[in-house]
């Protein structure tokens, strides 16, 4: 059986163990949370989680956006050939309906956006 003295070393060990491991991970997550922020990762911003469902949208709408103007640039060299009486490749059928398919994406991206902003907006009055 342990003496009074032999537990209280133990658990003053086992605290200052415990202690200097919190500052050595607190130092560590800093690090990486201001790396991230350095790069863009990660927003110093605090948000609700409404707001960051809004944000994550948002991002994602314009995400679709993107791809809708690649889609799109892929298909303006195929107006061009559509001009010389060339006709349209597997590959241009495949490019019209991923435009086709970013567009009807965007839209509802858009009205869900929207939406859940018109409803977080009434929320607030």
């Amino acid at each position: 059986m342990n003496t009074g003295l032999s537990s209280i070393l133990g658990w003053g060990a086992l605290t200052v163990g415990v202690g200097g491991a919190l500052l050595l991970v607190r130092h560590q997550i800093s690090q990486r949370r201001q790396e991230q922020e350095a790069r863009g990762v990660r927003s110093s911003q605090r948000m609700t989680w409404e707001e960051k469902v809004l944000h994550e949208e948002r991002k994602a709408k314009e995400s679709l956006v993107d791809k809708e103007q690649r889609a799109k640039s892929k298909l303006s060299g195929t107006e061009e050939d559509a001009k010389h009486k060339r006709p349209a490749s597997s590959t241009e059928h495949a490019a019209r309906d991923t435009l086709d398919s970013a567009e009807r994406k965007v839209r509802d991206a858009l009205s869900a956006v929207d939406q859940k902003a018109r409803v977080a907006v009434g929320k607030e009055k």
